[in-house]
Protein backbone atom coordinates (compact mmCIF):
# COMPACT_ATOMS: atom_id res chain seq x y z
CA UNK A 1 0.00 0.00 0.00
CA UNK A 2 0.46 3.60 0.00
CA UNK A 3 1.50 3.59 3.82
CA UNK A 4 -1.25 6.09 4.96
CA UNK A 5 -1.39 5.30 8.55
CA UNK A 6 -2.86 9.24 9.94
CA UNK A 7 -5.62 9.72 9.00
CA UNK A 8 -5.75 13.42 9.78
CA UNK A 9 -2.81 14.33 8.48
CA UNK A 10 -3.89 11.84 4.94
CA UNK A 11 -7.22 13.65 4.66
CA UNK A 12 -5.34 17.22 4.94
CA UNK A 13 -2.73 15.81 2.23
CA UNK A 14 -5.63 15.04 0.03
CA UNK A 15 -7.44 18.46 0.54
CA UNK A 16 -3.79 20.00 -0.54
CA UNK A 17 -4.42 18.31 -3.78
CA UNK A 18 -7.34 20.38 -4.51
CA UNK A 19 -5.73 23.67 -3.54
CA UNK A 20 -3.05 22.54 -5.57
CA UNK A 21 -5.70 22.46 -8.27
CA UNK A 22 -6.97 25.62 -7.84
CA UNK A 23 -3.72 27.27 -8.04
CA UNK A 24 -2.50 25.08 -11.26
CA UNK A 25 -5.73 25.07 -13.10
CA UNK A 26 -7.11 28.88 -12.93
CA UNK A 27 -9.62 27.95 -15.47
CA UNK A 28 -11.87 25.19 -14.29
CA UNK A 29 -14.96 25.87 -13.18
CA UNK A 30 -14.51 25.28 -9.53
CA UNK A 31 -11.44 27.43 -9.44
CA UNK A 32 -13.07 30.36 -11.12
CA UNK A 33 -16.14 29.85 -8.82
CA UNK A 34 -13.86 30.10 -5.83
CA UNK A 35 -12.04 32.37 -6.93
CA UNK A 36 -14.62 34.56 -7.34
CA UNK A 37 -15.88 34.27 -4.20
CA UNK A 38 -13.41 33.76 -1.79
CA UNK A 39 -10.24 35.59 -3.26
CA UNK A 40 -10.89 37.56 -6.53
CA UNK A 41 -7.89 39.73 -6.30
CA UNK A 42 -5.07 38.07 -4.52
CA UNK A 43 -3.90 34.05 -4.69
CA UNK A 44 -5.08 31.22 -2.94
CA UNK A 45 -2.33 30.79 -0.69
CA UNK A 46 -2.72 34.06 1.01
CA UNK A 47 -6.91 34.19 0.70
CA UNK A 48 -8.30 34.57 3.80
CA UNK A 49 -10.68 32.34 5.24
CA UNK A 50 -14.17 34.73 4.75
CA UNK A 51 -17.17 35.19 6.66
CA UNK A 52 -19.68 32.31 6.93
CA UNK A 53 -17.56 30.29 4.38
CA UNK A 54 -18.58 26.84 3.14
CA UNK A 55 -17.82 23.50 4.28
CA UNK A 56 -15.65 22.84 1.02
CA UNK A 57 -13.53 26.39 1.31
CA UNK A 58 -12.74 25.95 4.81
CA UNK A 59 -11.98 22.28 4.22
CA UNK A 60 -9.38 23.38 1.31
CA UNK A 61 -8.08 26.85 3.21
CA UNK A 62 -6.68 24.48 6.05
CA UNK A 63 -4.55 22.77 3.31
CA UNK A 64 -2.87 25.88 2.36
CA UNK A 65 -0.35 25.42 5.28
CA UNK A 66 0.77 21.82 3.44
CA UNK A 67 1.13 23.59 0.18
CA UNK A 68 3.51 26.54 1.15
CA UNK A 69 5.58 23.96 3.74
CA UNK A 70 6.69 22.75 -0.13
CA UNK A 71 6.59 25.14 -2.67
CA UNK A 72 8.93 27.10 -4.08
CA UNK A 73 9.42 28.99 -7.23
CA UNK A 74 11.39 28.03 -10.56
CA UNK A 75 13.04 30.63 -11.69
CA UNK A 76 12.80 32.03 -15.39
CA UNK A 77 13.17 35.95 -15.49
CA UNK A 78 13.03 36.08 -11.90
CA UNK A 79 10.23 39.26 -12.61
CA UNK A 80 7.40 37.69 -10.12
CA UNK A 81 9.98 36.50 -7.19
CA UNK A 82 10.98 38.74 -4.33
CA UNK A 83 14.59 37.92 -3.31
CA UNK A 84 13.55 38.24 0.55
CA UNK A 85 10.03 37.01 0.72
CA UNK A 86 9.55 34.41 -1.46
CA UNK A 87 10.44 30.43 -1.71
CA UNK A 88 12.99 30.58 -4.34
CA UNK A 89 16.64 28.53 -2.99
CA UNK A 90 16.35 24.94 -3.36
CA UNK A 91 19.10 24.09 -0.82
CA UNK A 92 17.87 26.65 1.79
CA UNK A 93 15.98 26.07 4.94
CA UNK A 94 11.90 27.46 4.17
CA UNK A 95 13.45 28.10 0.34
CA UNK A 96 14.56 31.72 1.75
CA UNK A 97 17.96 33.23 1.66
CA UNK A 98 19.33 33.03 5.20
CA UNK A 99 21.32 36.70 4.95
CA UNK A 100 19.69 39.92 6.39
CA UNK A 101 18.13 41.90 3.87
CA UNK A 102 20.58 45.08 3.47
CA UNK A 103 18.69 48.62 3.63
CA UNK A 104 16.61 49.65 0.42
CA UNK A 105 16.51 46.08 -0.64
CA UNK A 106 13.29 44.84 0.49
CA UNK A 107 11.67 44.94 -2.92
CA UNK A 108 14.29 43.46 -4.34
CA UNK A 109 13.36 41.11 -7.07
CA UNK A 110 15.26 37.74 -8.64
CA UNK A 111 15.84 39.41 -11.97
CA UNK A 112 17.64 42.32 -9.93
CA UNK A 113 20.16 39.11 -9.46
CA UNK A 114 20.49 38.31 -13.57
CA UNK A 115 22.86 39.71 -15.79
CA UNK A 116 20.44 41.75 -17.77
CA UNK A 117 21.30 39.59 -21.27
CA UNK A 118 19.97 36.68 -18.81
CA UNK A 119 23.56 34.65 -19.69
CA UNK A 120 23.84 34.09 -15.92
CA UNK A 121 23.70 35.03 -12.45
CA UNK A 122 25.70 38.80 -11.67
CA UNK A 123 28.15 36.95 -9.34
CA UNK A 124 28.92 40.18 -8.16
CA UNK A 125 26.10 41.64 -7.01
CA UNK A 126 24.95 38.39 -5.07
CA UNK A 127 28.91 37.84 -3.44
CA UNK A 128 27.85 41.37 -2.00
CA UNK A 129 24.66 41.33 -0.81
CA UNK A 130 24.86 37.52 0.21
CA UNK A 131 26.22 34.92 2.99
CA UNK A 132 28.86 32.61 1.66
CA UNK A 133 26.45 29.77 1.88
CA UNK A 134 23.72 31.51 0.28
CA UNK A 135 26.25 32.68 -2.71
CA UNK A 136 26.70 28.76 -3.00
CA UNK A 137 23.08 28.23 -3.61
CA UNK A 138 22.22 30.60 -5.90
CA UNK A 139 25.10 30.28 -7.82
CA UNK A 140 24.00 26.66 -8.16
CA UNK A 141 20.28 27.76 -9.21
CA UNK A 142 20.39 27.15 -13.23
CA UNK A 143 18.88 29.64 -15.64
CA UNK A 144 17.41 29.90 -19.31
CA UNK A 145 18.35 31.99 -21.11
CA UNK A 146 14.76 32.52 -22.28
CA UNK A 147 13.72 34.04 -19.59
CA UNK A 148 10.74 31.93 -19.17
CA UNK A 149 7.53 32.91 -16.76
CA UNK A 150 8.37 32.27 -12.97
CA UNK A 151 6.55 29.16 -11.74
CA UNK A 152 5.65 27.91 -8.39
CA UNK A 153 6.22 24.24 -8.24
CA UNK A 154 6.38 21.58 -5.69
CA UNK A 155 9.62 21.03 -4.24
CA UNK A 156 8.93 17.67 -3.51
CA UNK A 157 8.89 16.08 -6.52
CA UNK A 158 10.77 15.88 -9.61
CA UNK A 159 8.45 16.84 -12.09
CA UNK A 160 7.32 19.50 -9.56
CA UNK A 161 3.56 18.26 -9.32
CA UNK A 162 2.15 18.31 -5.57
CA UNK A 163 1.24 15.27 -5.07
CA UNK A 164 -1.05 12.80 -2.42
CA UNK A 165 1.99 11.30 -1.06
CA UNK A 166 4.48 13.26 -0.77
CA UNK A 167 2.68 15.88 1.28
CA UNK A 168 1.61 13.46 3.53
CA UNK A 169 5.35 12.56 3.77
CA UNK A 170 5.97 16.27 4.47
CA UNK A 171 3.13 16.84 6.78
CA UNK A 172 4.33 13.08 8.97
CA UNK A 173 8.00 14.97 8.90
CA UNK A 174 6.50 17.94 10.57
CA UNK A 175 4.31 15.81 12.85
CA UNK A 176 7.32 13.51 14.07
CA UNK A 177 9.52 16.33 14.70
CA UNK A 178 7.24 18.02 17.07
CA UNK A 179 7.40 14.96 19.05
CA UNK A 180 9.75 13.92 21.92
CA UNK A 181 12.13 11.80 21.00
CA UNK A 182 12.46 8.44 23.04
CA UNK A 183 15.11 8.25 25.88
CA UNK A 184 15.74 5.85 28.70
CA UNK A 185 14.58 7.06 31.73
CA UNK A 186 17.08 8.90 33.85
CA UNK A 187 16.15 9.48 37.45
CA UNK A 188 19.00 12.64 37.50
CA UNK A 189 17.13 13.67 34.51
CA UNK A 190 13.99 13.84 35.77
CA UNK A 191 14.98 15.88 38.85
CA UNK A 192 16.46 18.46 36.56
CA UNK A 193 13.33 18.62 35.00
CA UNK A 194 11.29 18.95 37.56
CA UNK A 195 13.93 21.97 38.67
CA UNK A 196 14.00 23.55 35.05
CA UNK A 197 10.33 24.20 35.72
CA UNK A 198 10.13 25.39 38.94
CA UNK A 199 12.37 28.12 37.99
CA UNK A 200 11.02 31.73 37.80
CA UNK A 201 12.28 32.18 34.22
CA UNK A 202 10.62 33.23 31.11
CA UNK A 203 8.80 30.23 30.11
CA UNK A 204 10.12 30.59 26.10
CA UNK A 205 13.64 30.34 27.72
CA UNK A 206 12.11 26.69 30.00
CA UNK A 207 11.05 25.68 26.59
CA UNK A 208 13.76 26.07 24.64
CA UNK A 209 16.28 24.46 26.96
CA UNK A 210 13.44 21.58 27.63
CA UNK A 211 13.23 21.32 23.57
CA UNK A 212 17.58 21.75 22.98
CA UNK A 213 17.60 18.91 26.25
CA UNK A 214 14.97 16.64 24.12
CA UNK A 215 17.26 17.38 20.61
CA UNK A 216 13.59 18.52 19.27
CA UNK A 217 14.93 21.64 17.88
CA UNK A 218 14.24 22.45 14.42
CA UNK A 219 17.78 22.08 13.46
CA UNK A 220 18.80 21.01 10.17
CA UNK A 221 20.13 17.50 11.58
CA UNK A 222 16.47 16.63 12.67
CA UNK A 223 14.91 18.14 9.61
CA UNK A 224 17.00 16.71 7.38
CA UNK A 225 16.39 13.36 8.68
CA UNK A 226 12.86 13.86 8.40
CA UNK A 227 13.03 15.17 4.54
CA UNK A 228 12.14 18.50 5.44
CA UNK A 229 15.27 20.42 4.69
CA UNK A 230 17.25 19.47 1.79
CA UNK A 231 20.56 19.74 3.28
CA UNK A 232 22.41 19.84 6.61
CA UNK A 233 25.14 22.59 6.62
CA UNK A 234 25.34 25.36 9.43
CA UNK A 235 24.38 28.46 7.46
CA UNK A 236 26.41 30.64 9.94
CA UNK A 237 29.64 29.28 9.45
CA UNK A 238 29.14 26.88 6.33
CA UNK A 239 32.08 24.37 7.88
CA UNK A 240 29.88 21.66 9.54
CA UNK A 241 26.57 20.01 10.24
CA UNK A 242 24.06 21.94 12.00
CA UNK A 243 23.89 19.81 15.02
CA UNK A 244 22.56 21.09 18.33
CA UNK A 245 26.35 20.78 19.52
CA UNK A 246 27.81 22.39 16.62
CA UNK A 247 25.22 25.42 16.94
CA UNK A 248 25.62 26.38 20.55
CA UNK A 249 29.43 24.50 21.38
CA UNK A 250 31.88 24.02 18.82
CA UNK A 251 31.00 26.66 16.11
CA UNK A 252 33.17 28.98 15.98
CA UNK A 253 30.81 31.97 16.13
CA UNK A 254 29.37 30.59 18.93
CA UNK A 255 32.40 30.18 21.10
CA UNK A 256 33.06 33.70 20.68
CA UNK A 257 29.50 34.27 21.67
CA UNK A 258 30.29 32.60 25.11
CA UNK A 259 33.84 34.27 25.10
CA UNK A 260 32.03 37.37 25.10
CA UNK A 261 30.32 36.50 28.01
CA UNK A 262 33.47 35.04 29.88
CA UNK A 263 32.52 31.80 29.39
CA UNK A 264 34.96 29.25 27.86
CA UNK A 265 33.63 26.37 26.03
Amino acid sequence: GMGFRELPLFNLALLAKQGWRLMTQPSSLCSKLMKAKYYPTISFLHAPLGRAPSYSWHSIHSSRKVLASGLRWRIGGGNSVNVWHDPWIPENLAFRPSSPAPPGTADMKVKDLIQSDHSGWNSSVIRRIFSPSDVQHILAIPLSRNAYPDRLIWHHTRHGEYTTKTGYQLLKGIAELSQPTPSVTNPNLTLFWHFLWKQQLPTRIITFVWRLGKNILPLKENLARRHICPDYVFEVCGIDTETWFHAFVSCPFSRAVWRLEGIVV
